[in-house]
């Protein structure tokens, strides 16, 4: 169980939310490997349902992807066949985030993950001897973009995406935390989830979601269940949280929900700490519906650069080479590259 904090603009969707759900399974991602998990030679898979007599359990499965940061937490219920599936959705969930893991120098199998698209590229770099920094350069042209206000905008196109296999990589996560009484009563949306169809059985395929004024270090998943029965509500509803990003999903193909003709969806609030009323104006809301198997190769993200204006009348050169530092006009259209580094980081003079 989690504190909660949201902004008091969305206490009347809180109300809504939370007096039709309550949280069935928290899910967090451990600092060390889980003990007591079954032997793969008497492991059933929940997704296709076949046992180690009929398929292998060699691989890890990663409840949340490895791509996230997730190292540890892993599962003992999913063959090597559904692994090598739920790989190839993750692959669009991994594109579908873009520069984000880089950025937040989330921890791949081994190093943070370069990041490489159209128009830019980044990576972990080494300055100083001993600082970790992330390089964001532009692969052609200047790097930032500059608007009346004089605000500093890096335009960038994300990397090919199956926008329903990004849906079903979340449905994945959720369904791994699905009680197991209540697995049989999930067949159709396991079908749903094994179909390699690209024409999606389910419509639409909505993840909702926030772009928070926090990251969270580490994924971690909540699996809610309906309070009522009789509400017209799914029976589940899961939320994602990783770096800034929250991500919800009403899981669909429950059999109790069959009889139900129009669904209500309360969206969960934004989870941040604090009041976070201060921080409303860097909260941004997202609703896509994830249904098209067809390849995303258009989708471009803008990342703003919260410098403040009245630093820039403070900005020198300084050449890494010689280790000098002379006073030169600030010209964002000369800027190709740049590096992120943590905010108490000072350059040795």
């Amino acid at each position: 169980m989690m504190s909660i904090f949201f902004p008091s603009a969305y206490a009347e969707q809180a109300k809504q939310f939370f007096t039709a759900y309550k949280e069935e399974k928290f899910a967090a991602c451990p600092e060390e490997k889980i003990r007591g998990l079954k032997p793969a030679a008497i492991r059933f898979c929940r997704f296709c349902k076949k046992d180690a007599s009929q398929t292998t359990f060699r691989k890890e499965a990663h409840i949340f992807p490895y791509g996230l940061g997730n190292k540890y937490l892993v599962s003992d219920f999913e063959c090597d066949a559904c692994n090598e599936l739920f790989n190839k959705y993750e692959d669009s969930l991994m594109n579908y985030l873009g520069i984000s893991r880089t950025i937040s120098k989330t921890k791949g199998r081994k190093n943070v993950p370069g990041f490489l698209s159209k128009d830019i590229k980044a990576s972990e770099q080494t300055i100083f001897e001993t600082h970790k920094v992330i390089k964001v350069e532009s692969r052609e042209g200047p790097l930032f973009e500059v608007d009346s206000d004089n605000q500093k905008y890096i335009t960038y196109l994300k990397p090919p995406y199956i926008p329903l296999y990004v849906y079903k990589s979340l449905l994945k996560m959720a369904l791994c935390l699905v009680d197991e009484k209540d697995l049989d009563k999930y067949s159709d949306a396991f079908s749903f989830l094994l179909s390699k169809n690209l024409e999606s059985s389910f419509k639409p395929c909505m993840i909702f979601g926030h772009r928070l004024p926090k990251e969270y270090k580490d994924p971690f998943g909540i699996l809610f269940r309906k309070r009522e029965s009789t509400m017209n509500t799914t029976t589940n509803t899961f939320l994602l949280f990783y770096n800034s990003f929250m991500l919800q999903i009403f899981l669909p193909y429950h059999s109790d929900d069959r009889s139900i003709v129009h669904f209500e969806v309360p969206l969960a609030p934004p989870y941040f700490d604090g009041s976070g009323d201060e921080e409303l104006k860097h909260l941004y809301q997202t609703c896509e519906d994830f249904s098209s198997g067809q390849k995303v190769s258009d989708d471009v993200e803008v990342l703003t650069l919260g410098i403040d204006k009245t630093q820039y009348e403070n900005i020198v050169a300084y050449d890494p080479i010689t280790k000098k530092i002379t006073k030169k006009q600030y010209n964002p259209s000369e800027i190709v590259g740049i590096y992120l580094s943590d905010k108490d980081f000072e350059i040795p003079l």
